[in-house]
């Protein structure tokens, strides 16, 4: 029988961390999971540890190694092993909250309109300290036909995420032309298909990286979020008609960021 949901996990140098993350899945309320990993290129000692996993594990987890091939295609070959009716992503440093594959299970099941449902989630340290409960707030988070929300700001952390393999299957996977923005692309393409809904609880906890991984690749990641505006432009959603303020703020952030990543380099 095939379990209810697979949690796909890609690994790339994750040594700190990775022991931490799948214990994170072995503890969860509910049972009917399986994990893939996707060990892509690892140098470290990922692979040990891994082995460490499977036999303590067995068939409850996968482990697939690969030359390096990025976080999307890594991602994409976790999805076309699953076999499971549901599908979440868990970055290789972050955490589950004990309840979280339960509570989003449940969700899908009694609502099976809703393709993709997420959450809301905390921020952690290098230590494991909460430094933040939530990071959003209430009025952030949106449910339903929310294309139009997501193209001006991405709510949704990846890893927060669980959505119908059937629906990953229809849209295509990751598109592995985008190194930093692949997630909102993905969103974006489902969100316009089927509805999202979302439960408003913290249950990821999501270790911050933020400075050391956005200030060295800002510059690429305007360059990607605006071509993932230009390709929807030239589907007939032009959001610069639509929502030109909308559009000048989410561009003058960016550029914010860039501004501040060379007082940082500098």
């Amino acid at each position: 029988m095939a379990p209810k949901v697979s949690v796909i996990i890609p690994v790339y140098n994750g040594q700190q961390y990775i022991g931490k993350t799948i214990e994170s899945v072995i503890n969860q309320s509910f049972k009917e999971w399986e994990i893939i990993v996707v060990n892509d290129g690892s140098t470290d000692r990922s692979s040990d540890i891994l082995h460490d996993y499977i036999l303590k594990l067995g068939n409850k987890i996968r482990v697939y190694n690969t030359a390096n091939g990025g976080v999307s295609n890594a991602r994409n070959l976790g999805i076309k092993l699953s076999e499971s009716d549901y599908i979440s992503f868990l970055d290789q440093d972050d955490c589950f909250e004990k309840t979280k594959l339960e509570k989003q299970c449940s969700f899908l099941i009694k609502n099976p309109d809703v393709c993709l449902v997420y959450s809301n989630y905390s921020i952690i340290d290098n230590n494991d300290n909460i430094t933040k409960n939530k990071i959003f707030e209430d009025s952030a988070l949106k449910k339903g036909f929310i294309f139009d929300d997501l193209l001006y700001f991405n709510f949704i952390g990846i890893s927060t995420v669980m959505v119908r393999r059937s629906v990953m299957n229809r849209v295509g996977g990751f598109n592995s032309d985008y190194r930093l923005c692949e997630d909102l692309e993905l969103l974006l393409r489902i969100s316009k298909i089927c509805q999202i809904d979302y439960i408003n609880e913290s249950l990821l906890y999501y270790r911050d990286h933020y400075q050391s991984f956005t200030y060295k690749k800002i510059d690429q990641m305007i360059a990607e979020l605006w071509n993932i505006h230009s390709f929807w432009r030239n589907k007939g959603e032009n959001i610069f008609l639509k929502h030109p303020l909308r559009v000048l703020v989410l561009y003058l952030k960016m550029f914010n960021l860039k501004l501040k990543s060379l007082i940082h380099k500098g």
